[in-house]
């Protein structure tokens, strides 16, 4: 018997599971919903949703106590929510939400006429402020006066009930249940609100965070080529003389290169296949330096490399290595096809100058190779 059980309460855990996930989709479709005022939408169809569903059982009370004009009541409340539901769809959320706000004051007023305070119709209030402050209707000065304004009206409320007698006298079990129907509606909207608050907020923090990474991206890398732009590798070079300086470093390098004749690229094939050359050599420097450094470019056709833990003969040598390759490297564009070198000028790090010293030493050794002939690495 107890074995018997378990695939009927499993199946109907999952209809549960089935029909919440519907619910969900259908709360954020975005038919006709604009991106700004999506999330307002969602706490709007939220509120819309659990309004149905409070209609439902409000109308099958007052059905079961007998109470005519509660049951049309609570079926014409059905009716109008359903029908805002669907204008949401259809592009009209800000009407809908204006509309919904007001209908909640008669909902108070006519649920107070028909049973009473005793039903807690005031907690509708609560309702309509949360619902004032997180759909983006009003200013925040024209909600605090809205607010305001309920709060009067409320007042009225209260002191009307206490005057009048209510349509229907409902008994205190009856009465009770009226008011665990308000109670319930009214904290599940709100655990509704915060629910799509929470995580749209959550959303708003991850995209917010992608948006910056993209902006780190974009801030460290050259668009041109994808390499590290002249701002990030001076940078790294920053970085790795401290390092140097604090003795976790043996040795630090530095080599700025020119591609020769670039210019003359530029005015016989024209700047579109210049982008290629640069494309080409910085993809062949960036794989070259994986596991020895870094390079970036350093503007135009210039290029600067950090050699770690090098001294300046090691990087040399490693420079010719590249130099070889960059010798086998063919560029193609339309029908022509032609080769390209580039000139070196190579510099030692040391702790007792700065920088910018190391930097213009092998800019002076790159000036050198150019007037000696160029496609030359000088150290």
């Amino acid at each position: 018997m107890r074995g018997g059980t378990h695939p009927v309460f499993l199946s109907k855990f999952c209809g549960v599971v089935t029909m919440l996930s519907k619910l969900r989709g259908l709360a954020l479709k975005k038919t006709g919903v604009e991106e700004r005022i999506f999330k307002h939408t969602v706490i709007l169809r939220v509120n819309l949703f659990l309004m149905i569903l409070y209609f439902i059982i409000f109308t099958v009370l007052s059905a079961l106590f007998h109470a005519t004009q509660g049951a049309i009541f609570g079926g014409s409340g059905l009716f109008l929510m359903s029908l805002l539901l669907y204008a949401t769809y259809r592009g009209w959320s800000n009407v809908a939400a204006e509309v919904y706000c007001i209908l909640l004051s008669a909902v108070s007023m006519c649920v107070s006429i028909l049973y009473g305070s005793g039903a807690s119709p005031m907690i509708i209030l609560l309702i309509q402020i949360m619902v004032l402050f997180t759909v983006n209707l009003l200013n925040l000065r024209n909600r605090l006066a809205f607010t305001a304004m309920l709060v009067a009206y409320y007042l009225f409320l209260f002191n009307f009930m206490e005057m009048s007698t209510p349509v229907y006298a409902l008994d205190d079990l009856e009465l009770n249940l009226f008011r665990l129907l308000h109670i319930y509606t009214g904290a599940f909207i709100t655990f509704g609100i915060m629910g799509v608050t929470t995580v749209d907020s959550q959303l708003w923090e991850k995209d917010l965070i992608e948006r910056n990474a993209s902006l780190r991206t974009l801030a460290a890398y050259d668009s041109l080529t994808g390499i590290s732009n002249r701002t990030a590798i001076m940078e790294m070079l920053n970085k790795a003389t401290e390092l140097y300086r604090k003795a976790r470093m043996d040795a630090l390098t530095v080599a700025i290169a020119d591609i020769d004749f670039f210019k003359k690229v530029n005015d016989t094939y024209g700047h579109i296949c210049g982008d290629i050359v640069l494309k080409e050599v910085a993809f062949l420097m960036r794989d070259f330096m994986e596991d020895k450094g870094k390079v970036g470019r350093w503007g135009g056709e210039e290029f600067l490399f950090i050699f770690y833990n090098m001294n300046g003969e090691q990087a040399e040598r490693e420079l010719y290595d590249l130099q070889s390759k960059l010798r086998n490297l063919v560029v193609n564009y339309e029908s022509y096809s032609f080769s390209v070198t580039l000139t070196f000028g190579v510099a030692e790090y040391s702790s007792v100058r700065d920088v910018i010293d190391t930097i213009g030493e092998a800019d002076r050794k790159l000036y050198m190779g150019k007037q000696s002939g160029r496609n030359v690495i000088v150290f």
